[in-house]
């Protein structure tokens, strides 16, 4: 069964939504506006997105024509395996996705690489996936890390894994909100190697589906661009994003090196406080903390949060090779976070008492 976060009701203050706490609401807000006012919703998008392709190629540099836009990185997931039809997906765990019922119904075959816990970092052993590079594989790597937070250079899995005989997917959801991740698109992708990026998190646009695939191989391209519905991406969200990377583009780079250094030094903020609530908190590198109290039962903690602060975060049921001790936090605005360090120390406090 799928679960997500985002999904609670009566909750004031999402911590389990991973989006950006400096994204420039009133601006997006605008340009929905502009797009309504407009009355875009009542034409069909051009489904060749021209202009939506060279408005991200001209943002993030790379080749107009390698791009394929997606309904979110979501769709970019389902249609690579769609298009390549695998027999095997080689997954890294934990990290995010659902895969286990798409690849059931496909009758592909799950093979799993765990993130190795170094004391208080996850780490990924790129070396150890090369075993499985065959061309009848596909390796789905999230960079940054969901929910972990870890991150392997790209350098690194371009090196070991990149020209090889099976494909690579490498899901850049959360790129541009890492201080350590080039946001650009690479220059030197390997023909085997599909990179997906999201506007979701680092817009804070959960509401509107918008994303690309970005390949250096033509074969690939076409392939992706033949199988996706034509109006994938709709009106408004074509706008939106079209808007925002030319009319916005030298405000959104700035925000992006805005946004990188606030979630670094806020993350280092509420790491610390909660250390002193006794929670493990695992290194992070992107908006989020992994955090893991042994008998703690976070489940039960977010329905307290939820029911007597309208506060949520994110248990890591759903996760493979997680349990209920574990759970995952956001990075939001210090006032916020503040509530969360005492909405979170009083809940602990009250499982405890009743244990």
């Amino acid at each position: 069964m799928r679960f997500h976060g985002g999904k609670w009701r009566n909750v004031r203050i999402d911590f389990s939504v991973n989006t950006n706490p400096l994204a420039p609401q009133e601006l997006i807000h605008k340009l929905i506006n502009e797009a309504i006012n407009r009355k875009v919703y009542l034409r069909y998008p051009n489904y060749e997105y021209d202009e939506l392709r060279k408005a991200i190629a001209n943002f993030f540099g790379g080749r107009t024509y390698s791009i394929v836009p997606v309904n979110g990185a979501a769709e970019a997931l389902v249609l690579t395996v769609l298009a390549l039809r695998p027999k095997y997906l080689i997954l890294t765990c934990p990290s995010f996705g659902d895969y286990e019922e798409m690849c059931g119904l496909l009758r592909v075959a799950l093979r799993y690489v765990p993130y190795k816990v170094v004391d208080d970092e996850y780490v990924l052993d790129i070396e150890s996936i090369t075993r499985y590079c065959r061309d009848d594989s596909l390796i789905v790597i999230n960079n940054p890390n969901n929910p972990t937070g870890s991150l392997v250079p790209r350098g690194e899995i371009f090196e070991l894994l990149g020209w090889r005989r099976c494909y690579v997917l490498l899901d850049e959801a959360y790129v541009e909100l890492c201080r350590e991740c080039d946001f650009k698109l690479p220059k030197n992708l390997p023909t085997n190697v599909i990179l997906v990026r999201s506007f979701t998190k680092w817009l804070a646009l959960p509401g509107i589906r918008a994303g690309f695939i970005y390949v250096s191989s033509n074969e690939l391209r076409d392939l992706f661009d033949g199988i996706r519905q034509p109006w994938n991406v709709n009106s408004i969200a074509e706008f939106v994003i079209t808007e925002l990377l030319t009319r916005y583009s030298d405000y959104l780079k700035n925000l992006i090196s805005m946004s990188r250094e606030y979630i670094s030094n806020e993350r280092k903020w509420l790491s610390n406080e909660l250390s002193k609530l006794g929670l493990k908190v695992f290194r992070s590198r992107t908006n989020f903390v992994l955090v893991k109290s042994e008998g703690v039962n976070f489940n039960l903690i977010n329905e307290l949060l939820i029911n007597k602060y309208g506060v949520a975060i994110r248990p890591c049921i759903g996760f493979r090779g997680l349990s209920r001790s574990y759970a995952r936090i956001s990075i939001r605005c210090r006032s916020e976070n503040k509530l969360l360090v005492s909405a979170l120390s009083e809940a602990l406090k009250m499982v405890s008492a009743s244990a």
